[in-house]
């Protein structure tokens, strides 16, 4: 039995130094586990606050996107509404000069119908007295005639 302690206190010693790096391995991974959970916390703070930049730049440009569009809107509305006010002065010109071109020929159809109805009118004075003449005249050579006939 003497024998057997020797060789359980033998054992024992052994798995104690075992237990003893076992425990010192296991403190060294748990140290080196420790730090790189440091790290990485650390990491991730710094990806958190990056997330929080890039977010707040993100709203950012939400925002002045928004902003030129209304601006764009704006512009748009407002050079629409210069566009079709400029079409419509330019309309009311073409339609005050298209008046006062039928006003104009509407005098110049009025004027030339009144000078045709004057020609006209003289034509028919004139042919009036010709006929009148060509009567007279033909009075007289009958008058003449019979004047002859008579002798």
């Amino acid at each position: 039995m003497q024998n057997n302690t020797g060789v359980n206190a033998f054992l024992s010693t052994v798995q104690v130094s075992t237990l003893r790096q076992s425990v010192s391995l296991l403190q060294k991974d748990k140290e080196f586990l420790n730090r790189q959970n440091m790290e990485l916390n650390i990491r991730c703070s710094h990806e958190e606050d990056r997330m929080e930049r890039l977010q707040s730049q993100l709203e950012d440009a939400k925002k002045a996107r928004e902003e030129m569009y209304e601006k764009y809107v704006v512009s748009r509305d407002h050079y629409k509404t210069e566009y079709e006010n400029k079409l419509r002065n330019e309309l009311e010109q073409i339609r005050l000069k298209t008046n006062q071109e039928i006003e104009q020929l509407r005098g110049a159809s009025k004027e030339m119908y009144e000078r045709e109805n004057r020609n006209l009118r003289e034509a028919k004075d004139n042919a009036v007295s010709e006929k009148e003449r060509a009567v007279t005249a033909e009075r007289e050579a009958l008058a003449k005639y019979d004047q002859i006939l008579e002798q």
